[in-house]
């Protein structure tokens, strides 16, 4: 390898042309320790080369690495562009890390678009999705990376990721189509988290919903444990969907937030069970507790007429599945007319 390219002074773009601003050193390797600022405009890595970005303060609309044998580096936390898009057409790589893989380094960015590769060779890091228009990746995500969509946008991840760390989403749409089946946990505290196939998410990955949205769209996913955090939340299980069914582990024993609760929308399953919309829970210890389900809620359930109706758990073998209570008039009729036992607690608000 040769020696080093050096950026060490400031690059600003000036004016409203579409040129890139292009970094080559072929088989060698450049680091740019002075910022970049280019506006929207793109900055490129078009040969086999690696270059390390070390300023915080860099700012352009899009990174593209479009050379397989090319890779970018950060040497500082946020060395990358806040609002830039990462892409690239021939599976070029972003690494968290810097140029001799001893550090990483978290980075915010723009978003993720056709098939950049994203991983890293040390340590853990994190990597936050800025995204303000919608983006789809093909790309893998590998490493010890934890995830966060923090955009007003969707950004769709339709690889097949492997990345270990967390996946949150606080604002903005992460529609997975591909997978990410080495995440240990999704949050959703704001925003939504989307299905695009079913399982597209470990299985055993634990489910936190704390004020945001999860959208099954007519999929099915099975996951570990669900916590509440505080605030409302959503399980959707998607407009006019044709079935699925959302599989938890046994809950009991996770602690739910005061006040925090869960409303089930588009449900169009079957008040005694076994329909084509089911949210089941495992049954080892009794799936959740009655404080729990007292915390959950159906939307309009298909069905019934038009309201909120309270859950209620029924047992399935190793399962529980929680289905609406219907209005007591119907529930007599369920009954054939026999006594009815713990009607108080119904509601339709």
């Amino acid at each position: 390898m040769g020696a080093p390219s050096i950026v060490a002074g400031n690059v600003s773009h000036i004016g409203t042309n579409a040129n890139n601003f292009t970094l080559r050193n072929s088989g060698g390797f450049g680091n740019v320790t002075g910022s970049i600022s280019y506006g929207t405009g793109t900055v490129a890595l078009l040969d086999t080369t690696n270059w390390q970005f070390s300023n915080a303060s860099n700012t352009w609309g899009t990174l593209t690495i479009d050379n397989a044998g090319a890779t970018a580096f950060v040497g500082a936390t946020n060395a990358l562009s806040a609002t830039g898009v990462v892409t690239s057409n021939t599976t070029g790589t972003l690494k968290l890390n810097n140029l001799n893989g001893s550090t990483a380094f978290s980075q915010r960015i723009g978003g993720l678009s056709a098939a950049v590769k994203v991983g890293l060779t040390t340590g853990s890091a994190t990597l936050t999705l800025n995204n303000s228009t919608a983006l789809s990746h093909s790309g893998v995500i590998s490493g010890a990376i934890s995830l966060v969509e923090a955009g007003s946008a969707t950004q769709t991840l339709s690889g097949t990721n492997t990345y270990t760390g967390t996946t949150s989403v606080t604002s903005g749409t992460l529609l997975v189509s591909g997978a990410i089946n080495g995440t240990t946990s999704l949050g959703v505290t704001g925003g939504t988290f989307q299905l695009g196939q079913t399982n597209a998410v470990k299985t055993t990955a634990l489910l936190t919903l704390g004020g945001g949205t999860f959208n099954a769209a007519g999929f099915s996913q099975t996951l570990g444990t669900l916590t509440l955090a505080i605030g409302s939340s959503t399980l959707d299980f998607g407009a006019g969907n044709a079935g699925g069914i959302i599989t938890l582990s046994d809950s009991v024993a996770t602690s739910w937030a005061a006040g925090a609760t869960l409303s089930i929308t588009d449900w169009n399953g079957s008040s005694t069970g076994g329909g084509s919309n089911q949210l089941l829970f495992t049954n080892t210890a009794g799936g959740l507790s009655a404080g729990q389900i007292a915390d959950l809620s159906f939307v309009n359930p298909a069905g019934f007429a038009a309201g909120t109706y309270p859950a209620q758990a029924l047992p399935l073998g190793g399962f529980i599945e929680i289905v609406p209570v219907p209005e007591p008039s119907a529930l007599w009729v369920l009954l054939g007319g026999a006594s009815v036992v713990g009607l108080g607690r119904w509601r339709r608000k």
